[in-house]
């Protein structure tokens, strides 16, 4: 790979100095690993058959693993993600804004809301009586397929009451 100059900037944290390593290539955020690493290995092989997994040029990037033509490119690539998954919050929020105005400014022709609503309820208590009678059913056929099936094994024996003496 190539030589990696690592420069030292000093970062003060609440009146400490602490310093951290800035490196060369854009991205950056680690050393690279070792070769034998596990995490080196999957992701080198992982981008040697996918190029275009964004996943592996991540890692690799960051780690410092791809030559600096393609780290400059993985990095433009990464910010311009990031500034989408701001925007696409945002955006979820705006449209839903809009979906609730939609819903206030209603067609005149049609029904009010409190009409809806009784419609879903009657919905509702139909399907609820649906589920009722198709449990009925169930019962009645399980009832009868045992009705019309002979168990020669199982004999009742009916009790005779005793009538009290009084």
């Amino acid at each position: 790979m190539m030589a990696e100059e690592k420069k030292w900037a000093a970062v003060e944290q609440n009146g400490n100095k602490k310093e951290r390593k800035v490196y060369d290539l854009p991205g950056q955020k680690r050393n690279p690993p070792e070769e034998r690493d596990s995490l080196r290995i999957f992701y080198e092989t992982l981008y040697q058959r996918l190029p275009d997994s964004e996943m592996a040029a991540f890692w690799m990037m960051e780690s410092g693993l791809l030559p600096l033509e393609e780290a400059k490119k993985v990095y433009k690539k990464k910010q311009k993600r990031k500034q989408e998954q701001k925007l696409g919050s945002v955006k979820r929020r705006v449209d839903s804004v809009k979906v609730v105005e939609k819903a206030k400014a209603r067609d005149p022709s049609s029904p009010p809301a409190s009409a809806k609503k009784k419609s879903v309820e009657k919905l509702k208590n139909v399907s609820s009586v649906w589920k009722k009678s198709s449990k009925r059913k169930s019962r009645d056929d399980d009832s009868a397929t045992s009705e019309n099936e002979v168990d020669d094994d199982f004999v009742l024996v009916k009790k005779k009451k005793k009538k009290s003496k009084a």
